[in-house]
């Protein structure tokens, strides 16, 4: 049991360093190896591959920003890998919902980011939340008002972010829990 905490505790210490450095120096394909190999070690673990998507989004977005145009998809394509992932191993895992629906965003596949969004909420209506419920509830219902705004559809933005407003207070209210 102890040495299961310590080799957690590693991993944890591990990724955090990955994540300093990839801010410090945007070293992404450094990044990406090492995090690959801690894959080949825990190919299901949710940390490193959420990290991994990330990092993959940062770059994608970093070169298509650069290049002006699609560069950076095969990016974006490795990152939806990793969120599907993520889904395949914890269906209600709503950080990865909210950041597969920015893929489909990213794509204008509205429907399934739609789909993300909605679903995302569901599970945080219920209370279930992976990192931060207030967090994640603004950052999935932001998502889904800006498709919806994307869409021209002005009154069902309206009414979700009123939906929101009422989610966030009903937080408040209850100090962060339903």
């Amino acid at each position: 049991m102890a040495t299961d905490q310590n080799k957690y505790k590693q991993l944890r210490h591990r990724l955090e360093n990955i994540k300093d450095t990839v801010i410090r120096t945007r070293n992404y394909n450094k990044a990406i190896r090492e995090l690959n190999s801690i894959i080949d070690l825990y190919p299901s673990n949710i940390d490193v591959l959420r990290l991994k998507g990330n990092i993959l989004d940062l770059k994608a977005s970093e070169i298509s920003y650069a290049s002006c145009d699609d560069a950076g998809d095969v990016f974006y394509d490795e990152a939806l890998s990793c969120y599907d992932k993520i889904l395949s191993l914890e269906p209600d895992n709503t950080v990865a919902r909210i950041d597969r629906a920015g893929y489909w965003l990213r794509k204008k596949k509205y429907d399934l980011a739609l789909n993300d969004c909605d679903s995302a909420i569901n599970v945080l209506k219920k209370g279930n939340y992976f990192l931060s419920l207030i967090d994640e509830l603004e950052e999935a219902y932001s998502c889904k008002i800006e498709i919806l705004e994307e869409l021209g559809k002005e009154n069902d933005a309206l009414t979700a972010k009123t939906e929101m407003q009422n989610q966030l207070s009903l937080l408040s209210v209850n100090g962060g829990h339903q």
